[in-house]
């Protein structure tokens, strides 16, 4: 006797093409490791904060306290983004005398 899955739940379809395609995606595509590292990078889109600051960095360079001013939040907080985002390579840092400033990883 056929087992069942419970009601609502989609069965695969027995076609070889799909089967097929299947099979050649999961060969070519990202590993589990190269998937957890994509979700983390989109994860740096999925903040409001992060991305006003991204919308700021694409009109140029600018200092922390430029984006705190435009932001609305403090230092520290800033701060804080910049760092997510220096780490995940969306954002570089460079020093000129006493300020540093950010701008945006061209990742073209």
């Amino acid at each position: 006797m056929k087992k069942h899955a419970p009601f609502g739940t989609p069965q695969p379809c027995e076609s070889p093409e799909h089967a097929g395609a299947l099979k050649q995606a999961a060969e070519n595509g990202p590993t589990p490791d190269e998937y957890a590292d994509m979700s983390l990078f989109f994860s740096i889109f999925a903040d409001g904060t992060r991305l006003l600051i991204i919308s700021l960095l694409a009109g140029g360079e600018l200092c922390v306290g430029h984006i705190c001013a435009a932001v609305g939040i403090s230092q520290s907080a800033v701060s804080h983004q910049l760092a997510v985002m220096r780490r995940m390579n969306i954002v570089k840092a460079r020093r000129e005398g006493r300020q540093v400033l950010y701008s945006l990883i061209n990742l073209l």
